[in-house]
């Protein structure tokens, strides 16, 4: 994990724990601010390329699952896609906010992209709670870059959420929350 990243979320988690910030940390936040006002917005796909899971990378981490569990991992990938990108839009729909796929045009885009992923385990006597690590970057529509968020966020390992699949839908879902309410408090200018 990168010093960078590390120190981000931990002012984050600080934050949360006091109750006093949002569930992001702004990296860059361009002024003034040109999303004021607007209502469109593209949600690319979330960018994988190079995810460390748990403390080494996604190779390492695949390298003695059998063809099942490869199978299994590359279908929690595409279900975090899909819920993150739902929940996107329909939290910024419930404040007017049109959140499209990327086959739809918008003057800003939303990148998306996993740097940690934390699978965590559940057994009888010991569990590990899962956790997700996302930059964000929107852009304008030929790619300047506006604004840069960190995000994070950890589902316990429990009798609902056994398996890695169930935390990481939930860590997914409630990144797309998340990056819905940063949206919205770009476009009307109210802080959360």
């Amino acid at each position: 994990m990168t010093r960078r990243l590390l120190v981000t979320l931990l002012i984050a988690a600080m934050g949360l724990l006091a109750g006093c910030v949002p569930p992001w940390t702004v990296i860059r936040q361009i002024v003034p601010n040109p999303m004021l006002g607007q209502t469109t917005f593209v949600v690319m796909p979330i960018d994988f390329a190079g995810v460390q899971v748990g403390s080494g990378s996604e190779g390492s981490y695949l390298a003695d699952k059998d063809a099942d569990s490869r199978r299994s991992w590359a279908d929690d990938k595409a279900s975090m896609n899909s819920l993150f990108a739902g929940a996107l839009r329909s939290h910024a729909r419930e404040d007017g906010l049109n959140v499209v796929p990327p086959s739809q045009a918008a003057p800003f885009v939303i990148h998306s992209k996993v740097v940690f992923i934390e699978p965590g385990f559940f057994t009888a006597f010991v569990n590990k709670d899962s956790e997700v690590q996302m930059f964000i970057t929107i852009t304008t529509a030929d790619g300047m870059v506006l604004d840069e968020l960190a995000l994070a966020h950890a589902t316990p390992s429990t009798l609902t959420t056994p398996g890695v699949g169930h935390r990481l839908r939930d860590d997914a879902e409630a990144l797309g929350r998340y990056a819905a309410r940063y949206l919205i408090t770009r476009v009307t200018g109210v802080k959360d």
